[in-house]
């Protein structure tokens, strides 16, 4: 089954109670929270408060995914406040090894972002000791963007890595993702289809989630647009 991870960057920040309550309706599986830092990424969102409250409003899994330095320093914070999934940005990450360890050790699910211009030589040496690996199709730092169709080499590129290892890593995609590119993603292999501007379109939450969870499950990609 894939999964469809709701990115709350392009939420209503000043109601994200109401979009959570939404995502649920809609049929969203997880929440996808971009923690930026002003410095790695030039935008500043949410802190581990966020998150604590959050996981006093829904029993979604929340994924927290690292787009700053020093992430290392404040994997226990994050998790403390609820984080099921801590996603670490390859990129800006000093030890990569050693955080992943240190968030196993706390008995949280990681992932792995990689962003769309970074190779993929050096995942192979992480892919082993991640849940998922987080397949960027923009660039870190704002929602909205276009998706690079690049990102399709690199997930034939892990999918056969995968294969080959007999790994249970599942593949996600970040950005830009829509009816337009949900078929052939899901055809490549991709588990978790993470989707922030296409699901809070025209701020009608629940229609637009119920709208791409029926064209996964109707196979019907280039259907009617909400």
């Amino acid at each position: 089954m894939t999964l469809i991870s709701a990115s709350i960057l392009d939420g209503n920040h000043m109601n994200l109670l109401n979009d959570v309550l939404e995502i649920q309706k809609g049929g969203g599986d997880s929440i996808h929270v971009d923690i930026m830092d002003g410095h790695y990424v030039k935008n500043l969102t949410f802190g581990p408060k966020t998150v604590e409250h959050l996981r006093k409003t829904t029993d979604l899994p929340i994924d927290v995914h690292f787009e700053m330095y020093k992430q290392e320093d404040f994997i226990d914070l994050f998790i403390d406040a609820g984080a099921n999934m801590i996603t670490l940005q390859l990129e800006s990450c000093l030890h990569p090894l050693r955080a992943i360890e240190k968030i196993k050790r706390r008995g949280c699910s990681v992932s792995l972002a990689i962003a769309p211009m970074t190779g993929l030589d050096s995942v192979k040496h992480f892919i082993h000791e991640i849940d998922q690996i987080n397949l960027m199709s923009v660039e870190p730092g704002f929602g909205g963007q276009r998706f690079r169709e690049e990102v399709y080499k690199k997930i034939e590129f892990i999918k056969d890595i995968i294969e080959k290892e007999k790994l249970q890593t599942v593949i996600s995609v970040d950005g830009g993702v829509n009816e337009t590119n949900m078929a052939k993603l899901i055809d490549l292999g991709v588990g978790n289809l993470i989707i922030g501007s296409r699901i809070f379109k025209n701020q009608e939450v629940e229609k637009n989630l119920q709208y791409l969870r029926n064209v996964i499950s109707n196979n019907t990609f280039r259907g009617e647009k909400v």
